[in-house]
């Protein structure tokens, strides 16, 4: 299906980019741009290039997720799944990320299938052929905020709803003591409930969508045995959106310093449990550190 542009502007002429971004080779912020911690941001967009952060380690969990994600829309679109890349797919991180991905591709059609359940519930009505429905939407907003627009893609789109897919995987624990423990004893796994509302980072990006376009935003949240459909009108989207614009102008401001790395303190050990941010590779991780000082 065609990808159409969807613009909307609080200005009514587009500002030019300030070189203070463009030297750093960044044209817009993105939703997942703007769930990234500061001192992360800084290192991924005004040290790294596009290239380089193309570089970073993906966990089985990311991969699933896309896996999903352009199953249903191929599965829409009448076109093949790409189960033969995943199938011969070797390029797990370590032994532990290996075993993680095996437990998941067993878990993946199921996936798919609750995702299906959930976009019946929403009313997608993707069997019509007189339904248009488009997938990967660009949306791109200005907010007189910022210099640079923000720029997202919707999963899934229709001309009165759009459509924000989440998968959630099972969660590993080893087997046996920790200070006993060996990858030999393997690990166990177990699905993660589904949330009972939208994780914030989820509802800034769906919020920022609804706030462009004015068409109804879900989020539908997925894992192999349920869904959790999610209507953003039903949160505090305005003030979903509005944080989302505030950590921009962080960013913003950050891109303007002369040295960064010399004034945000970074937090490379954990964020409030989630230390995934700063899981991008041993060789980018300790070449952040050194920028940092660390």
């Amino acid at each position: 299906m065609p990808k159409m542009a969807v613009t909307k502007k609080e200005t009514s002429i587009a500002k030019p980019i300030p070189s203070y971004f463009l030297d750093k080779g960044i044209e817009h912020f993105s939703p997942s741009q703007a769930s990234k911690p500061l001192d992360v941001w800084i290192y991924q967009y005004l040290h790294c290039n596009k290239q380089k952060r193309n570089n970073f380690k993906k966990s089985s969990k990311m991969r699933c997720g896309t896996l999903a994600g352009d199953s249903v829309a191929a599965d829409i679109s009448g076109s093949v799944r790409p189960l033969f890349f995943y199938d011969n797919y070797k390029e797990w991180n370590d032994f532990k990320d290996q075993k993680q991905w095996e437990n998941d591709k067993e878990n993946i059609n199921a996936t798919i299938e609750q995702i299906f359940l959930g976009l019946k519930e929403v009313g997608v009505k993707w069997e019509d052929k007189r339904t248009k429905i488009v997938f990967e939407y660009p949306v791109s907003y200005e907010d007189e905020r910022l210099e640079i627009p923000i720029i997202g893609y919707t999963d899934i789109q229709t001309p009165t709803l759009l459509v924000e897919l989440k998968t959630t995987w099972t969660s590993s624990r080893i087997v046996g003591k920790k200070k006993d423990w060996t990858p030999e004893k393997g690990w166990t796994y177990g699905y993660k409930k589904l949330p009972e509302k939208p994780y914030e980072s989820h509802l800034q990006q769906a919020s920022f969508y609804y706030h462009a376009t004015k068409i109804p935003t879900v989020i539908i949240q997925a894992n192999a045995e349920d869904f959790a459909p999610f209507y953003v009108k039903d949160y505090d989207y305005k003030t979903a959106y509005n944080n989302l614009i505030i950590s921009c102008m962080k960013k913003q401001e950050a891109a303007k310093l002369k040295n960064p790395f010399k004034i945000i303190e970074p937090q490379f050990e954990d964020y409030n449990g989630l230390k995934f941010w700063w899981d991008i590779g041993e060789k980018y991780l300790n070449e952040a550190k050194e920028l940092y000082g660390y």
